[in-house]
């Protein structure tokens, strides 16, 4: 850092250079975003790569007991080098989304609205130019040409191979070990001195020069974060903005997440901070940011890799991991692990909560290293043995059938409602037979579930009353899991989607045609919206996530019920909800389409409903109550049918599900 105090050091710079300055300092910060920004579906891409099974499990719910879906997650104990793989990057993935929360905080309070949907990273269509076969720039970074050991590695999405885990490296890499990496003729295209020469007003992020590290660009904003002029002057009492939004998904209590995830360091400002008091915050957090991402140059240490290869086949819990004598982050800026076992609890398929939590376990074991120390540690792990990845199974003959679907306690009986084992497996197998359709179809729902990220966090930090679009951030990464285990494939998020019509009321999913219209088949691509932040469009809604039809709130975190609808009570009626399919726009729709055939209601509610009239605007028309353990296709049928009970018109029997609908996970 060049300077980490919160006092800026005096320059000889004149004070009339403020708005260049500042220009520049907020040209830095969106960069920042871009980039966090940057490395989550590249993470994701290789995370669900890796071949693995997951249960669905939650608080004293039963509904897919015996059951297994396609998809890895994390571990509560590493016993493979599937699970050692894929607790490394997702620990790396949740950092960046942290890191990605800072940067537009910090964004805003330097009076720069963060972007997500940057030209930089993407183009007006939602579609991601950042990545392809032939892209060799990390944005804002570096070209990797221009790397003697990176330089034929391509800016990709693809599976966990060790050439992936060299652009992994690429990107994470020190400066100091970036610097002598870079070919000596290329030196002089990067680490742009500061400040900036040639630098003017108006200028963005666009108009940058190459940092050559993420470290880098980080150390540029903290300089101008701290720069001070030669009249005692300084660049934070000119740019900072007393007020500005911050929003925090990590250090602040909300339904479902009660404890501070990292308790000795602010991920946020308060909202009465002033000039004085932001500064070392900031500071902090760009520290943080730097610490656990490239960190020091000291290399993993040599201890750790080899117990780690003795013990391949019996890691015990990551205590491999927790052996380090000495970190490569500060243990401030590493997560605490008693409040991420309080903040995600692993439960059994029996609904009873775990003695400890795989998330936390994944996170903590990992976390004292750097994201160069665990990229460095699981690419030396691949020399003696790599994790299995979907494109390799398929690749070794493999195929689904109904008994990889099952868990030991499988019961045929139980839940009946769920389509079968051996009908999901068929699902998948007919995906898997026609990719020429179904690998656009399946990008496309990759994609649009990350537009609803990206779309909605464009709005998230102007907006206080709009929610984080938490179950569009699992949608997306339950859709990259899906492509990978039906076509052992990555996704294509450079694939144009259709425009979404610009009139009448699209279907939701199969038989939900408010007019009747189209086919029987699911929305388009365009509509894979997964959460209600994300649905923009009016009766475009789906899943089992539902929400109070007063908005509002964390997407899935308002899921509580006080009672059915109906009782003289009116406080102990509790709110009303969304009804999947038909519902209002943005903040007010539920989640998902298409609506997965297995998904189920894990609790009782009353659904408003609504008619649309020729504007599609809505007018609350009735109420309908949905009970706990109800497929959501069928409540959102019922819904359909209750609004369109018209004399003289009978609305269509609800077709069988497609295959689609069948192969998707539920998301409860």
């Amino acid at each position: 850092m060049t300077n980490s105090s919160a006092t800026p050091a005096a320059s000889s710079r004149d004070k009339s250079n403020k708005e260049i300055d500042a220009s520049a300092l907020r040209a830095i910060a969106q960069a920042a975003v871009s980039v966090e920004l940057f490395t989550i579906p590249l993470y994701m891409t290789g995370l669900y790569s890796i071949q693995g099974m997951h249960e669905i499990n939650s608080k004293g719910a039963t509904w897919y007991k015996g059951r297994q879906w396609p998809g890895k997650d994390t571990s509560r104990q590493m016993t493979t080098i599937e699970d050692y793989s894929f607790d490394c990057i997702f620990s790396v993935f949740i950092d960046e989304m942290l890191h990605l929360q800072m940067a537009a905080n910090i964004c805003n309070a330097v009076g720069q609205k963060p972007t997500f949907t940057s030209s930089a990273l993407q183009n007006p269509n939602n579609t991601w130019k950042c990545y392809g076969p032939n892209q060799t720039v990390i944005p804002h970074i570096i070209d990797l040409t221009d790397v003697q050991s990176y330089a034929d590695v391509k800016v990709n999405l693809n599976s966990m191979t060790k050439d992936q885990l060299r652009l992994f490296l690429a990107i994470e890499e020190p400066t100091d070990t970036a610097k002598k990496k870079i070919k000596p003729a290329k030196l002089k295209d990067y680490f742009p001195p500061t400040p900036f020469a040639d630098w003017k007003v108006g200028y963005t992020e666009l108009n940058l020069k190459m940092f050559g590290t993420i470290g880098y660009m980080y150390e540029c904003l903290d300089f101008y974060a701290t720069l001070t002029y030669s009249d005692g002057s300084t660049l934070w009492d000119h740019v900072f903005k007393a007020g500005s939004l911050q929003r925090d998904l990590f250090n602040s209590a909300y339904s479902g997440h009660p404890a501070n995830e990292y308790p000795k360091f602010q991920s946020f400002l308060p909202n009465d901070a002033t000039a004085a008091t932001a500064l070392p915050l900031v500071l902090d957090m760009i520290k943080a940011i730097t610490d656990q991402g490239e960190g020091s140059t000291q290399t993993v240490r040599p201890h750790l890799i080899a117990a780690a290869r003795e013990n391949l086949k019996t890691l015990a819990g990551g205590e491999i991991l927790k052996q380090a004598t000495k970190t490569g982050v500060e243990n401030k800026y590493q997560p605490d692990e008693a409040a991420l076992t309080e903040d995600y609890p692993s439960y059994n398929e029996s609904g009873q909560l775990e003695a400890t939590s795989a998330d936390a376990e994944a996170r903590c074991d990992w976390g004292s290293l750097t994201h160069y120390e665990r990229f460095s540690a699981l690419f030396d792990l691949f020399d003696d043995a790599h994790a299995l990845t979907w494109d390799v199974w398929f690749k070794n003959g493999h195929a689904w059938s109904g008994d990889l679907l099952k868990t030991s306690t499988y019961d045929p009986n139980h839940n009946k409602k769920l389509p079968t084992p051996e009908a999901i497996a068929q699902a998948l197998n007919n995906l898997k037979k026609d990719p020429k359709t179904n690998f656009p179809l399946l990008s496309g729902a990759v994609l649009g579930s990350i537009a609803g990220v990206t779309d909605v966090l464009n709005q998230y930090w102007t907006d206080s009353t709009i929610g984080f679009p938490m179950p569009a951030m699992y949608g997306a990464a339950s859709r990259i899991s899906t492509i990978w285990s039906t076509l052992g494939v990555a996704p294509d998020l450079t694939l144009a989607l259709p425009a979404p019509p610009q009139y009448g009321l699209w279907n939701a999913c199969q038989g939900l045609s408010m007019q009747f219209a189209g086919t029987n088949d699911c929305a388009i691509p365009a509509n894979y919206h997964s959460c209600k932040g994300s649905n923009t469009c009016t009766a475009r809604g789906g899943c089992g996530f539902v929400h109070s039809i007063s908005g509002g709130g964390l997407c899935g975190a308002q899921f509580q019920y006080k009672g059915l609808h109906g009782t003289t009570d009116a406080a102990a009626a509790g709110p009303l909800y969304s009804a999947p399919g038909n519902n209002k726009c943005s903040g007010f729709g539920g989640c998902g389409a298409p609506i997965s055939a297995s998904q189920v209601f894990p609790n009782s509610g009353t659904m408003q409903l609504y008619r649309f009239d020729r504007n599609n605007s809505p007018i609350p028309s009735t109420t309908m109550d949905f009970t706990a353990g109800e497929l959501v296709y069928d409540v959102a049928y019922r819904a359909f049918t209750k609004i369109r009970e018209t004399p003289g018109v009978t609305p269509p029997p609800p077709p069988k599900p497609n295959d689609l609908r069948i192969a998707f996970p539920p998301s409860t």
